[in-house]
């Protein structure tokens, strides 16, 4: 049980730290820019790059789609795994880590399908957002259950 819960304190650090690096930066370049007061004499400054206009925040992709084949493999691998740790762990003769009454079917995909469609439309929204890491939460995940999967299908506890 202590793998598990250290399995999971990894995740929840590898999801948050890239999250936590997408923080606003622009702090006192900002501010420097917004105080000085123009001169006559002095030309005019360039227009503003797309960059400095959002306050260094990344900006949303030129493309329309959001739901592209990137999405598709990530979404698509994310589940694959779910389903794969559910399988293993129902057919787990010896895994005393999880109660009996949890190893049935209807458990495991109760509970694991929920939260994928929930780490898919967070990966959804931070991808429509712009994110660069907006694949982590679902490759997280997937690594995860893959690890159980493997876990449940050699176990001999």
């Amino acid at each position: 049980m202590t793998k598990i819960c250290k399995a999971l304190l990894w995740i929840v650090f590898a999801v948050c730290l890239p999250l936590s690096a997408q923080s606003d930066k622009s702090g006192s370049a900002a501010a420097a820019s917004d105080s000085a007061v123009p001169c006559a004499s002095a030309p005019l400054p360039d227009a503003p790059t797309p960059a400095e206009k959002t306050g260094g925040l990344p900006t949303p992709p030129a493309q329309g789609r959001v739901a592209d084949w990137e999405f598709a493999e990530v979404t698509s691998a994310l589940f694959e795994a779910s389903i794969a740790d559910a399988e293993t762990l129902y057919r787990c003769d010896n895994c005393t880590a999880v109660r009996p009454a949890q190893h049935r079917r209807g458990v495991t995909y109760g509970v694991g399908l929920p939260v994928d469609v929930a780490v898919s439309y967070l990966t959804y929204r931070l991808k429509k957002k712009g994110h660069r890491w907006w694949f982590v939460p679902a490759v997280a995940l997937t690594a995860a259950n893959a690890y159980l999967s493997y876990h449940w299908a050699s176990s001999t506890d």
